[in-house]
Order: structure tokens, then C-alpha cells, then sequence
């Protein structure tokens, strides 16, 4: 025995260890079990999955880790001796069983953090990459439905007197980056007879694969979408929670193949694939900046202060201290409500209605600039669009779906014409897309795909401009910039001057206050991801005022409805404020302050309020103290006492069916 034959037989006592320590030799030895269990077929494909940890994997045999990450081939050949071997001693396989008849995919989950292991868009574009494994972090811009391909099939030779006409002598297997003619063919000969070998349809093993196509994220904040994407193929499980507009870490390896007159088509097969969050290195997780907490030490007697000073100061690079206050206010809690860490039917959508609509659109785009993902409606196709490719078809996310768990700009939603205004409306309404696909060659086969819109949605339109009370009611909150009082708008108006005017002269005049960019976007973040959940008070509180107001609306001469949906935005805007506010859980106070917004926002558009609250867009500079200091506390106090009145449960209030937006976030 050579030097070569002594290395591959270390190698392969070194699988065996490496299968051993991680638990999965028990794990292949039950699956084979519970195939032969199921079925007395003994010529089908044994398939088996091998998870791989590098570093552990280093740990056990450094030589071993070298092979899998520069020989991918040669390691999964020694992965698929060693399995076979292993099951023929233990007699788990028939006698007849052959070594083409074990299908290993072997599934590294990480790579050394070093650049010769990532590779980037110019390299793939360049063909300038080796045939190993390396690792991308991208974001998807665009999917196909799922397709099927072919894992593995048998030939047999077509003169019974043969011996290849029975057993399971030609097994033909999938390889990466292998078309599907190299598995499913007409001309392979019969190695005993030299005859033509025929499949045996009942022994093909189907799989299913998507094609993804994925940018570079820093790509993607610039709106390059498709002229820097490339294709990854994900097979069999991985295509499972695969989101157009998240961001993945995907190892795998790239692959080069000529079609169509010698024009060149790379792809990569993905291994495993990984969420992927980058927070930015400024930000320390789970710390509240300093500014912000002489903030809340200063006012901690006080449940509703720090949300209003924080509302306050917010923006005043875009728009003076004190203008746009509610839109403003309404902003920082959707932010706090938006990201992985919070539910879907948890978010809270804006529509912003007024004649400073540059101004809103400013403030919109100021706010998206807190969260990693963002998309504009007018940059981007709004809904997602199918186009045909060299892999059939392939999904474009529009900024709906690009947005992911981030922020959706739709812009002025008045410009929108009335079928697109209906999808905005349906969007809001069930958070769902569907995307008509028809297969390949068959138009009158069409399926639909879903997509559940994980991202949040802000619009805004002119006064002035009309739009059908179907789409405004879809919106979690209207919020109208627009003040009843013409002497407030007059003060406005001059403070936007004034404003406009000083930082003509002095552009960095925002950058002297105490509360910066980065220490608020560092406080959005870490409230962002807090756990909260209701007290008994506050849900009391909210479906009392629910019930009690539903049947007021109802019942009054404009009969107004009432959506059913109004009670989530309720409990979102009761546990934005109280993640805001610092608050353990959401107590009654938090459950204040969401009802005076949201009557707020409804005596905008339905006149007064049956609370007595008045619409107060923006402050003047002689009402600071009522909004941020002891008057603010004292009205809120007295409104807290009016809403118990207003609401005063009864024996008939229904209990129970109202529970499910009030189930705690832990």
C-alpha cells in the first residue's frame, strides 16, 4: 500500500470519527431503516444529508477539513464510500445494493472567516473562481417558482436475457452543476451487450429546486438590482423560507457552463443557507445612549414624557422643533414596530395627508433611514412582475416585497390610478401578495404564488387631492399634517421659513444638539427588539374603548364604520409606545396614549371627538410645557379618568374573542 492509499484510508477513519462525534452515524442507520421500512423496493436511491461544522470538523481532522474545502468532489466521494461501507457491515443494506446507490450531499454550514473564502459579484461575472466552496452575503432580489428535477434514476438493458436487464447495475445520480440531460438520456450503452439501456420511469426520484437571484447588499441600498445579480440554486429543503427581500448568508460553489453558441452561464450551488443580519458597528445591542437615558432619569415620573420629548427633537434637521409633532410621533412608533423581531399583523402603516407634501415625503424618507432596508415606490416597480429567463420564470420582487422586514416609501398615493390603489388596499389589508405564473410552453396552466409582505407601509397625499375612503380605511393610521386653526398654520409657516432661512446660513446648525442621529437610531433599535407584554388593565382599557366606540360610530347619524382592524392598531400603538417609553410592559398609561393618538387621527377626519380630542398636528412655541412637561402629564391624567368613563365596561362586553391581538410577544 502506496502513500496515497494510507492518506485516503486516514481520511476516511477520520469521516467515520467526525460521523461518529456529531451523532449523525445513528441518524443515517435510522433513516435506512425507515426507507426499507416503507417500502420493499431494495433498487431505490439511499439519499442522505451530512451536516457540516468546519470548526468542529477541524477539530477531529485538519487534513479532512482541507479535502472538504479545496477538493469538494473527492470529499464527497469519501463521505459516500464510508457511508456504504459503514451500512454494509452493520447489514443494513440487501446484498445486491451497490456503492451508485448511495446519494450523499454533504451540507457545510460555515466557512473560515477569511476573504479567499467570499466571493463577490466581479469574480462570478469574470469566471474568475476555483471549484470549491465559498460564501456570499447577498439579499434577494427575485425568485422562481419551484421546479422539479431529476435526483436519480435506473437504466436497464432491453434484452431480457442480459444481465443488465435486472439488478441495479446502472444507477444513474444527480452531480452538482450537472444539466438534466447528463441524468435523464437515450444513448447510454449496456456494458454487457453494448445495446441501448432504457429508464425505468418508475425509479425516477424527483426533486424540487428554485432559482434566486441575489445582489450585493450595499448594491441593493443603491437600486442596482438586476444588472448586478446572479443565480443560486437552492434544491430540496433549502428552498423552504426563502423570502424575496431578505438577506441571506449562502455557502456553495460557483459553476461554469456553456449553452446557446458558446454563451457563458455561472451559477451557484448553494450547500446551506443561513439568515443574515448585519447590524451597523456603531451600535452597541442592548444599551440605551447616554443622552437618552439622562432623559428618562430626568422625567421617570412621568409615563408619557419621554415618547413626547423624544417626538419633539426628532427630525429637526428636516422640519423645525414642534411642526409635524403627531406625524412625527406616529413615525418613531412605526419604527419601533417595524423589523424581524416584531409579527407581521404588527405593523403599524402610515398615510400622511397635506399640503406640505415634500415636506411629509422628507420626514418619510428621514424615518426609513433608521432601519437597513428601504424601498421607494417611485424608484421601483410597487408589485411584483414575471419575466422569462434561461430557468423559466422568474419572479421580480416590486418594492412591496424588496423591502422585506424594513420600510415601504409608496410616495404620493393620490398619483396611483384606481386598480393599483385597489392592490395597495388589498396589501394593507391581508399582508399577502399573489403572483400569477404560468408554466412554461402551457399558458392555460397558470399557478399562483404567495408572498406574505413582511414590511411596513408609508404613503402620503396632497389635501387636496381626493382618494376613496376604501384605501384611507386601510391604513392603521391617517394621520392629517394639517391644522383646523388658521393662526397655528400661520406660525408654521414662519417657522419653516425661519428654518429655511438659518440653515441657508449655518447648514450644520442641527448638528448642536444633545440627542444625535446615531444615538436615537442606536435607542430605535434596542426598544425595537424589547419583549413586552399586556397587562390585564390595558387590555381591559383598549376593548372597552373598542366595543364602546364600534357601537357609538355604528350607531351615530353618519353611521362610520369601525374596522375590526382598529383593535391591532390599537394594541401596536399600546406596545410601540411602551417599548419607547422604556416600560416593562404595556400598562394602562401605554393604552392612554395609544387611544388619544388614534381619536386624535379620527377627529381629523370625522370632526369632534365623542372624547373631547382635539387634531393638534403641530405645537406652537407657547405649548411646549403642554406636551412635554407637568401640563402634559396633568391633561393626560384627566383624559385617563374621561376614557374610563367613556368606556365602562359592562356584563355584555364580549370576553374572549377579542383576546388574540393582546398575546404577549415572549
Amino acid at each position: 500500500m502506496d502513500e496515497d492509499d494510507d492518506f485516503e484510508l486516514t481520511l476516511k477513519e477520520d469521516v467515520l470519527k467526525y460521523l461518529d462525534k456529531t451523532e449523525q452515524v445513528s441518524r443515517i442507520l435510522q433513516k435506512c431503516k425507515q426507507i426499507f421500512s416503507q417500502t420493499e423496493e431494495k433498487g431505490q436511491v439511499l439519499s442522505f444529508e451530512v451536516n457540516i461544522d468546519v470548526g468542529d470538523l477541524t477539530d477531529v481532522s485538519s487534513s479532512l477539513t482541507s479535502v472538504i474545502l479545496h477538493d469538494p468532489d473527492k470529499a464527497q466521494r469519501l463521505f459516500q464510500e464510508v457511508i456504504y461501507t459503514t451500512l454494509r457491515c452493520l447489514q443494513h443494506l440487501p446484498d445486491r445494493c451497490s456503492l451508485s446507490q448511495i446519494q450523499v450531499s454533504l451540507r457545510v454550514s460555515n466557512l473560515p472567516s477569511l476573504s479567499c473564502y467570499k466571493i463577490f459579484f466581479k469574480q462570478l461575472h469574470e469566471c474568475n473562481f476555483e471549484s470549491r466552496y465559498y460564501t456570499f452575503h447577498g439579499f434577494v432580489c427575485s425568485k422562481s417558482p419551484p421546479q422539479e428535477y431529476s435526483k436519480s434514476t435506473r437504466y436497464c438493458c432491453q434484452d431480457k436475457d442480459c444481465k443488465g436487464s435486472q439488478g441495479n447495475d446502472f444507477i444513474r445520480l444527480y452531480n452538482r452543476g450537472s444539466p438534466e440531460s447528463q441524468v435523464i438520456r437515450r444513448d447510454f450503452p449496456c456494458a454487457y451487450c453494448g445495446r441501448v439501456l432504457q429508464e425505468d420511469v418508475h425509479a425516477r426520484v424527483l426533486g424540487e429546486k428554485v432559482v434566486i437571484q441575489m445582489v450585493n447588499i450595499c448594491v441593493a441600498s443603491e437600486g442596482l438590482k438586476l444588472r448586478q445579480s446572479f443565480n443560486i440554486i437552492l434544491r430540496d429543503e433549502l428552498i423552504s423560507d426563502i423570502k424575496i427581500g431578505s438577506q441571506y448568508s449562502v455557502v456553495g460553489i460557483p459553476e461554469a457552463a456553456f449553452y446557446k453558441e458558446n454563451q457563458v452561464r455561472v451559477t451557484f450551488e448553494a450547500s446551506s443557507v443561513t439568515p443574515f443580519t448585519e447590524v451597523p458597528t456603531q451600535l452597541t445591542q442592548g444599551c440605551i445612549p447616554e443622552s437618552i437615558s439622562r432623559y428618562h432619569i430626568e422625567i421617570s415620573s412621568s409615563p408619557w414624557r419621554l415618547s413626547s420629548r423624544l417626538a419633539f427633537i426628532f427630525a429637526s434637521e428636516i422640519t423645525p422643533k414642534g411642526t409635524f409633532h403627531l406625524l412625527k410621533m406616529c413615525i418613531m412608533l412605526s419604527l419601533v414596530q417595524t423589523g424581524v423581531s416584531n409579527k407581521v399583523n404588527s405593523r403599524l402603516d402610515i398615510l400622511a395627508v397635506g399640503r406640505e407634501d415634500r415636506l411629509i415625503d422628507r420626514l418619510f424618507q428621514y424615518g426609513a433611514k433608521f432601519l437597513s432596508s428601504c424601498f421607494h415606490g417611485n424608484v421601483h416597480p410597487l408589485f411584483p412582475s414575471v419575466r422569462e429567463s434561461q430557468f423559466g420564470s422568474i419572479i421580480d420582487g416590486g418594492a412591496v416585497l424588496l423591502a422585506g422586514d424594513g420600510v415601504c416609501l409608496l410616495g404620493d398615493i393620490s398619483f396611483k390610478g384606481k386598480n393599483m390603489q385597489e392592490r395597495i388596499s388589498k396589501v394593507l389589508q391581508e399582508k399577502c401578495l399573489q403572483v400569477e405564473v404560468s408554466k412554461k410552453g402551457n399558458e392555460s396552466n397558470k399557478n399562483f404564488e404567495q408572498f406574505v409582505v413582511g414590511s411596513t407601509l408609508w404613503a402620503h397625499q396632497n389635501k387636496k387631492d381626493s382618494t376613496s375612503d376604501h384605501i384611507l380605511g386601510s391604513f392603521g393610521l391617517v394621520v392629517n399634517c394639517d391644522s383646523h386653526c388658521s393662526s397655528v398654520e400661520d406660525v408654521v409657516q414662519v417657522k419653516l421659513c425661519q428654518d429655511l432661512l438659518v440653515k441657508a446660513i449655518n447648514p450644520y446648525s442641527h448638528l448642536t444638539e444633545s440627542v444625535t442621529f446615531e444615538d436615537l437610531q442606536q435607542f430605535l433599535l434596542t426598544v425595537a427588539r424589547r419583549k413586552v407584554s399586556f397587562s390585564s388593565e390595558a387590555e381591559t382599557l383598549l376593548k372597552g374603548y373598542f366595543v364602546t366606540s364600534r357601537k357609538i360610530y355604528e350607531g351615530s347619524l353618519k353611521r362610520r364604520q369601525f374596522p375590526l382592524t382598529t383593535l391591532q392598531t390599537l394594541s401596536s400603538l399600546a406596545v410601540a409606545h411602551a417599548k419607547l417609553s422604556l416600560h416593562e410592559e404595556v400598562v394602562e398609561e401605554d393604552a392612554v396614549m395609544a387611544v388619544h393618538i388614534f381619536e386624535e387621527c379620527l377627529s381629523a377626519r370625522f370632526g369632534p371627538s365623542f372624547l373631547n380630542v382635539h387634531h393638534q398636528p403641530h405645537l406652537k412655541d407657547d405649548k411646549l410645557s403642554a406636551h412635554c412637561g407637568p401640563e402634559h402629564d396633568l391633561y393626560m391624567r384627566q383624559f385617563q379618568r374621561q376614557l374610563k368613563l367613556f368606556c365602562n365596561p359592562t356584563d355584555d362586553t364580549p370576553a374572549g374573542g377579542m383576546l388574540s391581538p393582546f398575546i404577549s410577544e415572549d
